[in-house]
C-alpha cells in the first residue's frame, strides 16, 4: 500500500511539474529569428508603426502608405494586406483615412482607431472634406465593421478591459469611454490655453477598470514646452505626475506597474517615473510589452554617426540582453508584441526608396 502511494504522488508530481513547464515562457534567448518584408509594389512608403496580437498566428500590424497597404494580418504563415475602403475591395466606403492604433482581445473582438475625412456639401452646391473626424473600425471574426462616433475628433490611443469598457483617446486631448453602447466624453482635467493644443499619447485599463491616460501638452507654439502628464481615473481624474520630457507609449505590468520610453526607460513608484538605470544608455525607448516583470521586450533606436541602429532588448527579471543577432542599421523599431512562445518586432527602413517595413519574428 505505501509502494502504490508513493507511486501515484510520484507520477502526480511529475505531470504537475510538465504541465508547469510547458505553460511557462520559452527563453527569447533561444529564438529563432526571421524576417520578413510588408511592401506594396508603387507604394513609396509602407510603414507601419503598431501590431498586436490574439497569438503567434493572428497579429495585425497598420500604419501608413502612400497607396494602399495600411494594416496587414499575419496567418502564421505569410503576411497579406487587409483593404479597407471599398476602392481597394474592403468593406468600408471610399474616404480619406489615417489608422493610429490596433487592441483587441481575441481573434474575434478586433479594433482599429485612427482619423478620417467625411464629405459634405455646401449650401451653395458642390462638396467638400472636412476633416479629422474620429475612425473606428471592429472585427467580430467575420467581418470588419465601423462604428459610427459622431462629433469626436480622430483618435490616436485605444485600450480597454473588455469591448463594454473600452477607452479611446484623441489628438486633441479628448478622453472617451464606450460601453458598448453609447460614448462618455471626459474633459481633460489639465487647462491648456486655447491658442495650444492637447493629444492623448497612450492609454492602459487594468483588469480592474481603473484607467491610465498620458497626456501630451502644448504650452506655447514651440515643441521645446511640451508637458507631458499622466492621469488615473477611477471615479475620478486625478493628475498624477507632470514632467517636461517626452514620453512614449505605456505598459501596464499584469503586478499593476507602469513602464514607459522616449530617452530613457522609465518605471513609475506611484510618485514619480524612476531611470530604469541598467538599460543600454544612448537608446530611445519606443516601445514596451511584456507578459510579466520578468519577461518584457523594449525595442531601442541608438543614433550614431549619421545612421540609426536598432535593437531589441529582453527582460529576464535580472538584467537586459540585446537578443537580436545584431543592430539593424538604418531600420528604426517602432513597436513589440509578444506572447509567450513569440514576439514580432515592427520597424521601417529609411535609408533606401521606397521605405518599407520589415517584421522580425522570434519564436
Amino acid at each position: 500500500m505505501n509502494r502504490l502511494l508513493f507511486i501515484s504522488i510520484s507520477i502526480v508530481a511529475f505531470i504537475g511539474c510538465s504541465l508547469f513547464e510547458d505553460d511557462a515562457p520559452k527563453d527569447p534567448r533561444d529564438y529563432t529569428w526571421t524576417i520578413d518584408t510588408l511592401h506594396v509594389k508603387g507604394n513609396s512608403q509602407t510603414i507601419m508603426f503598431k501590431v498586436w496580437g490574439s497569438s503567434g498566428n493572428d497579429v495585425y500590424t497598420i500604419g501608413h502608405s502612400s497607396r494602399t497597404g495600411d494594416m496587414w494580418h499575419y496567418n502564421g504563415t505569410k503576411w497579406s494586406p487587409i483593404p479597407i475602403v471599398d476602392l481597394d475591395g474592403g468593406p468600408i466606403p471610399t474616404t480619406p483615412y489615417q489608422l493610429k492604433s490596433v487592441y483587441g482581445f481575441s481573434r474575434h473582438n478586433v479594433w482599429l482607431v485612427g482619423r478620417k475625412n467625411i464629405r459634405k456639401r455646401y449650401p451653395t452646391g458642390g462638396y467638400y472634406y472636412s476633416n479629422n473626424h474620429a475612425f473606428i473600425l471592429h472585427y467580430n471574426g467575420l467581418q470588419w465593421k465601423e462604428l459610427e462616433a459622431k462629433g469626436i475628433e480622430g483618435l490616436l490611443s485605444i485600450n480597454g478591459s473588455s469591448s463594454t469598457n473600452l477607452w479611446f483617446g484623441t489628438n486633441r486631448g479628448n478622453i472617451y469611454s464606450y460601453n458598448g453602447f453609447e460614448f462618455t466624453h471626459y474633459k481633460s482635467p489639465v487647462d491648456t490655453p486655447a491658442i495650444n493644443r492637447q493629444w492623448v499619447e497612450d492609454i492602459q485599463v487594468d483588469q480592474k477598470g481603473k484607467t491610465f491616460v498620458l497626456l501630451g501638452n502644448n504650452l506655447t507654439r514651440f515643441a521645446n514646452e511640451t508637458r507631458t502628464h499622466l492621469l488615473e481615473y477611477d471615479g475620478e481624474w486625478i493628475v498624477k505626475d507632470t514632467v517636461t520630457y517626452a514620453r512614449t507609449q505605456m505598459w501596464l505590468s499584469p503586478q499593476g506597474n507602469l513602464y514607459t520610453g522616449g530617452y530613457k526607460l522609465r518605471k513609475y513608484n506611484g510618485h514619480d517615473w524612476l531611470i530604469d538605470s541598467s538599460f543600454p544608455k544612448d537608446h530611445v525607448v519606443n516601445a514596451i510589452y511584456g507578459l510579466n516583470e520578468n519577461h518584457i521586450f523594449v525595442v531601442g533606436v541608438e543614433y550614431k554617426n549619421d545612421h540609426f541602429f536598432s535593437q531589441l532588448y529582453y527582460y529576464n527579471g535580472k538584467d537586459w540582453t540585446g537578443i537580436l543577432p545584431k543592430k539593424f542599421k538604418d531600420v528604426i523599431f517602432l513597436d513589440v508584441w509578444a506572447d509567450k512562445n513569440s514576439v514580432f518586432v515592427i520597424g521601417y527602413t529609411n535609408s533606401a526608396y521606397p521605405e518599407k517595413t520589415i517584421v522580425i519574428k522570434g519564436k
